[in-house]
């Protein structure tokens, strides 16, 4: 069902559904909206439990992909702000029609304030798929900085009278970027990350920001073709590659096949999950690993 359906559908429902649940809903928490699960973190340490998070982009899905519920766009209905990440297919695709018809919804852009990845930078990636921009902003603390900013001076205009304790949730989240930022630049430099090979181009602003090189296995949105995979085991070889990253809902053979030819590891990601600091520490915890492993062979 397209987009539009879901939306005359939400909308008819809202209508039915809302006048026998106003006395219910005063007695609720505010709502408010994100894309993917990372952005509920976010909130929720910048928050605590202040407020009942909407997260369009269950578990499992495709952010590039999705299509929202006709339940989800009335509980869209209802928020008092929704995050979006910026550069999701689906997200484009959706808010044509949201902000005509839920013209009171504010939509704060996260990627505001965030130097972008677009066009020829983009790295083993579809540019017409992506919009010409890399859409993974959430996976590097240093622009995961910039989204928390952007997220607290939003919640501090929508909720003025929560703005001293979201300032407060916002100092500490800022204290655990500002430590996982040192973590990852110490094992980039100490352990001499050169080049890291994920099999789609998940860690882009990862790999600017800390100074090493993204290999993607994926071609344009595609699993590569026999004499694609030889060029990649080449280039694997070429770089020392040691660790190859497949996010959780991709399949590993192929990664497993350039793997057993270069000496890697494979590490499964789960960059759409909740716990975004353990994926970050997972990333970190792997550099270190491999260099551990390196010593120790010598």
């Amino acid at each position: 069902m397209k987009i539009a359906a879901y939306l005359a559908l939400g909308l008819v429902l809202f209508g039915s559904w809302s006048g026998c649940t106003n006395n219910k809903q005063q007695n609720t928490k505010r709502t408010v909206a994100v894309s993917i699960l990372p952005q509920k973190y976010f909130v929720d340490q910048i928050a605590g439990n202040r407020y009942n998070v909407l997260v369009m982009v269950p578990q499992g899905s495709s952010p590039e992909t999705y299509e929202p519920t006709a339940f989800q766009l009335t509980e869209l209905s209802h928020a008092m702000v929704y995050f979006r990440l910026g550069n999701l297919d689906f997200e484009n695709t959706m808010l044509r029609g949201i902000t005509d018809n839920f013209p009171n919804l504010k939509v704060v852009d996260c990627s505001k304030g965030i130097d972008l990845i677009r066009g020829d930078e983009l790295e083993g990636s579809d540019d017409n798929h992506h919009q010409g921009v890399d859409p993974h902003i959430w996976i590097s603390p240093k622009t995961v900085k910039v989204i928390a900013q952007t997220m607290v001076n939003a919640l501090m205009e929508a909720d003025p009278d929560y703005a001293d304790s979201l300032k407060a949730g916002y100092t500490k989240f800022i204290s655990t970027i500002d430590s996982l930022d040192k973590m990852m630049a110490n094992a980039v430099a100490q352990h001499h990350i050169k080049a890291v090979m994920d099999f789609h181009p998940v860690l882009s602003y990862l790999a600017r920001d800390y100074g090493f090189n993204q290999i993607a296995i994926e071609s344009d949105g595609k699993e590569p073709s026999p004499k694609q995979m030889k060029s990649t085991i080449d280039i694997a070889k070429t770089n020392g590659i040691k660790s190859i990253f497949v996010q959780q809902e991709f399949d590993t053979e192929r990664a497993t096949i350039i793997a057993n030819e270069v000496g890697a590891s494979v590490v499964k990601l789960n960059p759409l999950g909740y716990n975004w600091d353990k994926n970050i520490r997972n990333i970190i915890g792997q550099f270190e690993q491999v260099n551990n492993v390196e010593q120790h062979a010598r």
